[in-house]
Formats: structure tokens, sequence, C-alpha cells
């Protein structure tokens, strides 16, 4: 049985930039050797054209060699290192986009309002909401009452919370009173609990707001407004000073 009848492979060499034709050559040249192109042919069940454009693409990116045996060209598979080193030109090429992208998104709005799923779409919402805090920062939150905390949701805190101490960047939050005694992390942050109903969970980053609901699925509103920021703040800051 050829390598390429391994599909997990191809798909992970589709996904570092490599098309399917590329990607089942490559690995057919993988478990063949050196060969010529009627073997590819039959082993990957690739049109010819397809074959011989899909070689001449991976020879202009380093993959595949030929050499000339009497009158027959046949082909190789260079090093597997080379994939690193595309991808490595992939990621740079990414990075020197990324700031481009990150002015023009900018210039379109100042204020604007995203939905986010998941938890690596909260992952995301933290991860862009944290970019400009520097060490000394200040992010706090309305705690999501502890009816709705579970296992997933504690642990995906206390990655952020640890992350938060490591940029020495501090983080308090209020909790409802009756959830006192409930609460983890806390030997990371700063809590109070307070009587008064709070706000939904609810945390204020800068000029960002992220809302959470929890569930098996968690989807978060991160909204994106200086004036919006500063009245939670103030809240916040008002029911923190009074709260012993």
């Amino acid at each position: 049985m050829l390598f390429i009848n391994k599909m997990e492979e191809v798909n992970i060499l589709e996904e570092s930039g490599l098309t399917l034709a590329e990607s089942k050559i490559y690995f057919a040249l993988i478990d063949l050797g050196t060969t010529q192109i009627g073997d590819i042919i039959s082993a990957t069940k690739l049109s010819p054209s397809a074959v011989h454009n899909s070689l001449k693409s991976l020879q202009e990116k380093g993959l595949v060699g030929s050499i000339l045996r009497g009158k027959v060209k046949q082909y190789n598979s260079a090093d597997p290192k080379v994939l690193l080193r595309l991808m490595d030109e992939k990621r740079k090429k990414v990075e020197e986009l990324v700031p481009k992208l990150i002015v023009k998104r900018k210039k379109e709005s100042s204020e604007y309002a995203e939905i986010y799923e998941g938890y690596n779409g909260l992952a995301t919402a933290f991860s862009e909401s944290l970019e400009f805090c520097t060490p000394g920062s200040e992010v706090i939150y309305f705690a999501a009452s502890a009816k709705y905390r579970n296992e997933k949701m504690e642990m995906f805190y206390r990655s952020l919370n640890l992350k938060l101490k490591e940029r020495k960047i501090s983080s308090k939050g209020l909790h409802p009173i009756q959830d006192k005694g409930m609460i983890k992390n806390t030997d990371i942050i700063q809590v109070k609990f307070i009587e008064q109903i709070l706000p939904p969970d609810m945390t204020i980053i800068k000029d960002r707001i992220i809302m959470v609901r929890w569930g098996d699925e968690p989807r978060a509103v991160l909204i994106k407004s200086e004036q919006i920021a500063d009245q939670y703040r103030r809240m916040w800051h008002t029911l923190w000073d009074k709260t012993k």
C-alpha cells in the first residue's frame, strides 16, 4: 500500500500550502523513490496534465528534483526539511501582512461590535483586546454567577489570568455575594463579593468590553467603544471602592 493512502498526512501538507495534487505526488515520490512520470500517474490516479503541472510547481518550490537516465526523465523527492523552510517563508509573509491589515481594520471604524463563538473565539477576543495592554495595566470584570461556571470555564480564566500575571497586568473582579467560597483562582486575582445585582459576565479592558454568555459553546460580544467602556469602568470602581 502506498504512503499516499494515508490521507491524514496528505491533509497536513495541504494545510501547509501545497495543493492536493502536489501533496499526493510528493508522498508518492517518498514511497516510490526515483521514478518516471508514468509510475507517478499510476500511483496517484491523477490525470497526466495534473501530474505534469504539479511536478513543475513542486520543482519551483524545491520539493522535487529530476534526473535523466538515458533519454528518460525521472523524478525524486527533495529532503522533507524543505517543507519547514516553505512554512517559515509563508509565516514570514503573513507576519509582514498582519500589521498592514491591522492598520486598515482600525481605519474602518473607531467603534465596532463583534461576536465570537466557542473557546477559540473567546481566546481571540481576549487576545485582541489585551494587545495594547502594558505592564501596570488593569483588567476588571463583573463575574458570572457560580451557577453558570464549569470546569472548562475555570480553566480558561485561569490560563488567561496566569498570562496577565506574567505580563504584570492586574486582574480584579466583583462577584455575587452568594458565590463567596466557590470562586477559584483567587491566588492570582483580586476579588470582592457584593450583594448588589451585577451585570452579566463582563470584562473591561482599555476601551473594550467583552460580555460572555456561557454554555456548552460559549459566545462573546466584544464592543470597542471608549464611551461605553468608561461608563462601565466608573460603575465598577464605584462598587469596588464601597465594598469591603
